[in-house]
């Protein structure tokens, strides 16, 4: 099982959340999110052996190679509805990035959606689906999984 806590957005949190020994800590760079981070707030206390996760909403290629470069990033999640394509441009500019899709479900036929994806990421985030983009705290059935 790994452990990734999203939406770090401060300095504080990051560095106690770190020290918890999680596996992954989620940095997102969608500016329309409440849980922006802000520059200081990607680049403070984050463990070098924590997996430090771009969390990026149907943004482009340039713009996820530039945080990946100025921030350090090990791993990228695409939040939005990212095509394949754009996965597998990423694995080509990055062939040690490691690309997780996040597939927004409420029912069982939304769990299909990570067929188009196999082969082009290294890991799939089933999330409820929900007006807003990103995650809502809420619990999906997982039965449909």
């Amino acid at each position: 099982m790994f452990v990734k806590v999203c939406g770090m957005r401060e300095p504080g949190n990051v560095k106690q959340v770190a020290q918890l020994g999680v596996d992954m800590m989620g940095f997102i760079f969608y500016p329309k999110s409440p849980r922006y981070a802000s520059h200081v707030v990607a680049r403070s206390g984050a463990d070098r052996n924590v997996c430090r996760v771009g969390v990026f909403v149907n943004d482009s290629i340039s713009n996820m190679l530039d945080k990946i470069h100025s921030f350090s990033l090990n791993a990228v999640q695409m939040h939005g509805s990212e095509s394949r394509e754009l996965c597998e441009q990423l694995r080509a500019a990055k062939g040690n990035m490691k690309i997780i899709k996040a597939i927004s479900v409420s029912t069982a036929g939304d769990i299909q959606k990570y067929k188009e994806y196999v082969g082009a990421v290294d890991y799939f985030l089933f999330d409820t689906k929900c007006k807003t983009v990103g995650g809502s705290g809420q619990q999906f059935d997982w039965q449909v999984l």
